[in-house]
């Protein structure tokens, strides 16, 4: 019986740990005024609470986006999923190549952070497994996680 208390008990531990869905009705202006200065021409727009930050999930232009916000409308970072491995930078895309030729490609990300980086995000898959693996600008490897 207690087992089965402590997993309930880490299960609602790690659900409560997610993103929460939140209405625009529900956001701190700032957030929802920096967002509609930034992309007034958004469509399909979701959006998150994680911790002390506002995510929105929005197209536009028929791309997806993602933008998180502080509570204060200052931009945390913002997501850009790319069309294809051929939207890669050259460098990002032979590095990938190189370096993880037995990984089947799935989707990609331009990931720009507050201070102005770029980290390219690819999602790969090896042998059932699946990663996501960074790269800066240059083609220079940041990390490899397992998802």
């Amino acid at each position: 019986m207690k087992k089965i208390i402590m997993v309930c008990l880490l299960v609602m531990a790690g659900v409560s740990l997610q993103a929460q869905k939140i209405s625009a009705d529900k956001l701190p202006s700032a957030v929802l005024e920096s967002f509609k200065k930034l992309y007034p021409t958004a469509t399909e727009t979701k959006w998150e609470k994680d911790k002390d930050n506002y995510e929105a999930i929005f197209k536009l232009n028929a791309a997806s986006k993602e933008i998180v916000f502080h509570a204060d409308g200052k931009v945390v970072q913002s997501e850009e999923e790319l069309t294809s491995i051929n939207s890669l930078p050259k460098e990002v895309k032979d590095a990938f190549i190189k370096e993880y030729a037995g990984y089947n490609y799935i989707k990609s990300e331009k990931i720009t952070k507050d201070s102005g980086t770029i980290v390219y995000e690819i999602d790969a898959e090896l042998k059932g497994k699946k990663y996501a693996i960074e790269y800066d600008a240059k083609g220079i490897f940041v990390k490899k996680t397992e998802e």
